[in-house]
């Protein structure tokens, strides 16, 4: 059996949104998904968020909200049209878990298993107001957050990436770092918003939103030299205690390099209202193969 390496690039000139949609199991990918790693893939943050959206319309036995969205990310995503998978593993009144594939012809490229839990009724003033709760303040919102305009990106690429400075996913993140900076070892708070839609057409629903910036996770506070090495992780591991609210989420991540080439990143996630949840990503670590 073959792939799709035969079907059409992505939709010329059009970066309305990540991705346009034939059905609701055919999506195509614009060039704001193009990686800086290699632009013939998807940079991961749209395909985190792409497995996200893909469980949103699923039906369940009572109202769901999603807790849980672990994603691997089996082989580089090709930057042409995919089909969306989907299945439940397990139907239950208090919890569903949905699997998703997203499939390069025969090949699945990316998998994830979305864990959703039955939302009850209700508020729980003694749950959210008790002393002994962790505090769940956001991190300080910048000025440039506040007042909503488009900042830009905020990621410098390594030259060793020849081509990614012109990537288009650079062309879709507003973001601030208003707290440290990758390669130099600090914990980095990154703010973040996508600058269009997911998918063409519709409203980014909140967990989608919140699975594309759980990519983010991976190596935004590594302290290794970004020109002399990668760290590229297989999987992104989000949990969700509600909802995010807003465009903007901060990102608080810190990263660990280890031994014979494998790294962790961990990272908090907020919205203007505070915290929301938390990402982890395991990482392979390698030295460029011509670094400066």
């Amino acid at each position: 059996m073959t792939s799709s390496s035969a079907q059409a690039a992505p939709a010329d000139g059009d970066e309305s949104a990540y991705y346009l949609l034939d059905g609701r199991d055919r999506v195509i990918p614009t060039l704001r998904t193009q990686s800086t790693w290699d632009p013939a893939t998807q940079q991961g943050p749209p395909v985190c968020g792409l497995l996200g959206w893909a469980v949103t319309d699923m039906p369940s036995l009572a109202p769901m909200q999603l807790v849980r969205l672990t994603t691997d990310l089996w082989r580089p995503v090709p930057l042409r049209p995919l089909r969306v998978e989907r299945s439940v593993r397990r139907e239950g009144r208090r919890v569903q878990v949905v699997d998703i594939g997203l499939m390069d012809g025969d090949v699945e490229v990316a998998h994830a298993t979305a864990l959703r839990v039955r939302r009850q009724d209700g508020e729980w003033p003694e749950a959210i107001a008790h002393p002994d709760r962790p505090p769940d303040a956001p991190p300080r919102v910048p000025a440039a957050v506040a007042a909503g305009g488009e900042v830009g990106s905020p990621f410098t690429v390594p030259k060793v990436a020849d081509g990614a400075q012109d990537a288009g996913f650079l062309r879709s993140i507003d973001g601030v770092r208003h707290d440290g900076a990758t390669g130099e070892g600090d914990p980095v708070v990154l703010w973040a918003r996508m600058r269009q839609p997911l998918i063409a057409g519709e409203d980014t629903p909140p967990s989608a939103n919140a699975a594309w910036a759980s990519d983010f996770a991976s190596g935004l506070a590594s302290y290794l030299d970004p020109r002399r090495w990668t760290y590229i992780n297989p999987d992104v591991n989000l949990h969700l205690l509600r909802e995010p609210a807003g465009e903007w989420i901060a990102i608080a991540g810190l990263t660990w390099a280890g031994d014979h080439g494998i790294g962790h990143g961990r990272a908090r996630l907020y919205d203007l209202d505070g915290f929301c949840g938390s990402a982890t990503a395991a990482q392979l670590i390698s030295p460029w193969a011509t670094p400066d």
